[in-house]
């Protein structure tokens, strides 16, 4: 699998590790608030994974590299 931008693998990008990253620690902080019955734990730690998925899909659906310097002409 590579990614839409530069071809290169999935497993090089800093975004998707990243997004990776706000997933697992959401995940866990949910279900360290599930554990604790702590309804805005688990709230909040859905949201930061919810977060992460959107970090990695937005990744894999980008067209353009991230900087991209666009030239515009003012006349």
């Amino acid at each position: 699998m590579t990614l839409n931008v530069d071809g290169k693998a999935w497993y090089t990008s800093q975004a998707v590790w990243g997004g990776v990253a706000a997933v697992g620690a959401g995940l866990g902080g949910a279900y360290w608030g599930w554990m604790n019955k702590d309804p805005t734990a688990i709230s909040a730690g859905l949201s930061a994974a919810f977060g992460g998925v959107m970090a990695v899909v937005g990744r894999f659906k980008a067209t353009d590299v991230l900087g991209k310097v666009v030239a515009s002409v003012a006349k």
